[in-house]
């Protein structure tokens, strides 16, 4: 079809307008929306045929949906593959399910169901390139009538602006005559204040006179007061010689005092010295008739010189006493090997099993997706060359990295050639099918200078991996990476103490307030249901108390460092609460846009679009200034609401 694939996505993703377009012989009805299409289901009832459900279960945006048929004739999988060609876009349906039901077996018997579905399906390809058409058509004559009502209005500012032009022109009329009665009165003015200032002038001389004599005056009685003060402070100086001879005396006093006191403690000190050590000799000497005591429960199996050394010799103990088994097979002699078998008694835990024998190992399986991710971890950190850490990928795998404190689109895997050292610990992972999503702490030290780094310095870096497979390999990758601010050993023992000096302060002031009360979970929908309930509500403008109530009381919500927050964030849910109210009056919209989601059990992984309009400039932004930012949420549930939430932000300003 000749359109681009943003065009056809934007058809198929409107899954509200379906019923307006699919084919009369299709009736479609849509079941339930979702914001962001995911999960999204639709009912179709074919002409003469059995009812089918879709639900939208993975998008790739604007490639490809993959679509579930359920609760109908069809079970399985299909989905629309959109891929740009020279002239277009190159649109396909498929799909690869289960017929169900008697009918429809009897009916295939006759008529090749796979053929009459074809046919369904081309019914409505065309009737997408109808609606491709009228959609552009629609846009087409909406910007003609843009184009036109940007006339008219450019006509009635020019309208407009002839008639501010006559209007300034008058006013520059008004402003000439006014200006040439205001220089007449300035002039007149400036008459009156010469004669004002020659009178001011000779009040001045005479004022100056009359102050000059009240100076000499004042000058003379100044004198007096001094010479008066200058006597009391001889008499004070006197008084305080005094009293400093008296205060040395009484030092001289106390400190000989001191000195006999510490004689005192010292002699106290000698005393307690001589009873430790009697204490310790006593000590010592009951040890060594425990060890005494020891050695006398053990007797050693008799072994004569005739007689082959086994392999290993089986030392009797008296009755109460753990049994030893000694490995004889490089012991020296039976006297060697029975002081080895006194020093295991001795030392080891009781019943401790001694074997030389190793298990059998289990027969080997199949690596997981999580196995594979470990060992990429495992590569990354290595001296491994680009060649080994190539094997992890498919051949048209896709690599994504999101901006970050160094470079607007980050490199791709691992630096190469940038640092001499790296690491890459595994913090957490989550997923289920073909996607795993890791939580990783990355370290490393820069060996050349360039491109915004430094040789030497040293780096750290929180990183979350969304990781999708096919058949073993990595199929795509996408990297939210969060440095920390320090570049060397200094400032990160610093930034650490600073933050550490700030959780303590946080802590002490929320020990102060009051209990607060238990909360009850959100609701007994799946951990996948609330992740996705919370971010409507935050893009609904919801309001701080309604957000809290997605997080259990003793929530902690760790934000790592981005442009804006340099140093990150530690919040519990009085924080997370003042956080909303700071973010509802900053900006005037949010949207949250679920790009995939991935989890198991408790934990709930997500990767997000987000996007905001500034309400008015501050904080390096300007009123109205659109922001976007991709991140990625770790979350973790207890009951049904959050009590750890980790967000990887990568902010694009």
């Amino acid at each position: 079809m000749p359109f681009t694939p943003e065009e056809v996505w934007s058809v198929l993703a409107d899954v509200v307008a379906y019923p307006g377009w699919w084919p009369s012989k299709l009736e479609v009805k849509v079941l339930i929306e979702q914001a962001g299409l995911l999960g999204s289901e639709f009912e179709v009832r074919p002409w003469m045929g059995r009812m089918f459900r879709c639900r939208f279960e993975e998008l790739d945006e604007p490639y490809g949906m993959r679509i579930r048929f359920f609760g109908g004739s069809l079970e399985g999988p299909g989905g629309f593959l959109l891929s740009p060609t020279g002239d277009g876009t190159q649109i396909r349906y498929e799909i690869d399910v289960f017929a169900r039901g008697l009918d429809v077996a009897l009916l295939n018997r006759i008529l090749p169901l796979e053929k009459m579905h074809s046919l369904q399906m081309r019914s409505l390809l065309r009737s997408l390139a109808k609606r491709l058409r009228d959609v552009r058509k629609e846009a087409q004559n909406a910007l003609a009538e843009t184009a036109r009502i940007a006339s008219e209005a450019a006509a009635y500012v020019a309208a407009q602006e002839a008639e501010r032009l006559a209007t300034e022109a008058s006013a520059a009329r008004l402003a000439t005559e006014a200006l040439a009665k205001k220089r007449a009165d300035r002039e007149a003015a400036e008459k009156v204040a010469a004669e004002k200032a020659a009178a001011a002038k000779a009040a001045a001389k005479k004022r100056a006179a009359e102050e000059k004599a009240h100076a000499l005056a004042a000058d003379r009685a100044a004198r007096q007061v001094a010479e008066q003060e200058a006597a009391r402070a001889i008499l004070a100086a006197e008084q305080a010689r005094l009293a400093a001879e008296v205060e040395a005396r009484r030092a001289a006093e106390a400190r000989e005092a001191e000195r006999r006191a510490d004689e005192s403690r010292a002699r106290q000190l000698a005393d307690d010295a001589q009873v430790a050590s009697a204490a310790r000799l006593a000590e010592e000497r009951l040890a060594l008739a425990r060890a005494a005591a020891s050695k006398a429960l053990i007797r050693p199996t008799q072994i004569t010189p005739a007689q082959p050394v086994p392999a290993q010799v089986a030392l009797t103990p008296l009755e109460g006493a753990p049994s030893v088994t000694i490995d004889a097979s490089s012991a020296p002699s039976p006297r060697g090997r029975l002081f080895k078998a006194v020093e295991n008694w001795l030392f080891e835990a009781p019943g401790t099993p001694v074997s030389s024998v190793s298990p059998p190992r289990p027969p080997a399986e199949p690596k997981s997706n999580f196995d594979i991710a470990r060992d990429y971890l495992r590569a990354l950190s290595s001296t491994a060359p680009p060649d080994e850490i190539g094997r992890f990928f498919a051949a048209d795998a896709v690599e994504e990295a999101y901006p970050n404190r160094f470079v607007q689109i980050m490199e791709g895997r691992n630096f190469p050639g940038r640092f001499v050292h790296q690491s890459y610990e595994l913090r957490g992972a989550t997923g289920g099918g073909t996607q795993v999503a890791m939580e990783v702490l990355w370290k490393g030290t820069v060996g050349t200078t360039g491109d915004g780094f430094v040789a030497g310095q040293e780096l750290e870096a929180h990183l979350a991996f969304m990781l999708k497979f096919a058949d073993g390999k990595i199929a795509r990758l996408r990297t939210y990476a969060c440095f920390e601010p320090w570049s060397n050993a200094v400032e990160r023992e610093a930034c650490l103490r600073r933050r550490t000096e700030e959780t303590e302060a946080h802590d002490a002031v929320r020990q102060d307030g009051p209990p607060v009360p238990s909360r009850a979970p959100v609701s007994s929908a799946s951990n996948f249901d609330n992740a996705r309930s919370l971010l409507e509500a935050l893009s609904g403008r919801a309001d701080a108390e309604t957000i809290g109530a997605f997080y259990a009381e003793d929530v902690i919500q760790q934000e790592f460092p981005h442009p804006l927050l340099p140093d990150g964030a530690a919040r519990d849910r009085d924080g997370l609460i003042e956080v909303r109210q700071r973010g509802l009056a900053m900006f005037t919209s949010e949207r949250y846009e679920l790009r995939g989601a991935t989890g198991g059990g408790s934990q709930v992984a997500m990767e997000v679009h987000w996007t905001a309009v500034v309400r008015k400039a501050g904080g390096g932004f300007r009123e109205g200034q659109t922001v976007e930012a991709r991140l990625a949420f770790f979350l973790k549930y207890q009951d049904g609401l959050i009590v750890r939430q980790r967000i990887y932000d990568c902010l694009g300003l």
